[in-house]
């Protein structure tokens, strides 16, 4: 029973309505999609080839706002071994009070390279930090893989390469936006193919009831450039 629901809290995005994508075709980052931060002298976002690497905790975070539930997917690329991938939702973009090394509020999804583990973290806007959910997970340098980051009600959820990997209970929100970034350090950067954001049915909402019967045997499909 506990894999079916598992499996379930997954499948949502089948049936989720599209409110936001961007496949980063253009000859630069679109800023009426994205604002740019570089909070650091060597901060870079750059995008050509349909691909926008993120350098040394460069940023984009979302000019819009997203309500209810939701379902970010994507794919992307860790370039270097130090290398940390973020996804944050549920963000004002601000830094917490007293942090230095710029990250952001909200619920944060993380790939760590040279840690080998995924992560579900808590980043309060008064500095406060949980890592709600943890697991090793090995990533490999150079290597292409996509993600589906959900949140629906207090339940959180991550999946990589269509396989349920964590969840996690919250409902903490210190905005609207979401938003992509690596690591600081090292001269870090990851590649971003695509993200795409949905609106999803509530859990226990009657349409999830109709959600749950297709499974999740799609949700890691997306086309990839790398």
């Amino acid at each position: 029973m506990k894999a079916y629901l598992t499996a379930l809290l997954f499948a949502s995005p089948l049936l989720g309505t599209p409110v936001f994508t961007d496949s980063f075709d253009g000859p630069s980052v679109d800023s009426a999609l994205w604002q740019t931060i570089l909070p650091y002298p060597a901060s870079a976002v750059t995008q050509a080839g349909g691909i926008v690497t993120l350098t040394e905790r460069g940023m984009l975070f979302s000019q819009q706002g997203f309500s209810g539930s939701l379902a970010i997917s994507g794919t992307f690329r860790l370039n270097d071994h130090y290398e940390h991938f973020k996804v944050a939702a549920r963000s004002d973009g601000l830094v917490p009070s007293g942090n230095g090394y710029s990250e952001r509020t909200g619920i944060v999804f993380t790939f760590s390279n040279d840690g080998d583990q995924i992560s579900i973290q808590r980043f309060e806007s008064n500095g406060v930090i949980e890592i709600m959910a943890v697991k090793p997970y090995e990533l490999t340098t150079g290597q292409t893989y996509s993600f589906l980051a959900s949140l629906s009600g207090n339940q959180l959820s991550l999946a990589v390469n269509g396989i349920a990997e964590l969840t996690a209970i919250s409902n903490y929100s210190s905005g609207d936006r979401i938003g992509i970034f690596g690591r600081i350090g090292f001269n870090t950067s990851s590649s971003v193919d695509s993200i795409t954001v949905e609106n999803v049915p509530d859990l226990m909402s009657p349409a999830w009831s109709i959600v749950s019967l297709v499974g999740v045997v799609f949700c890691g499909r997306r086309i990839r450039r790398f």
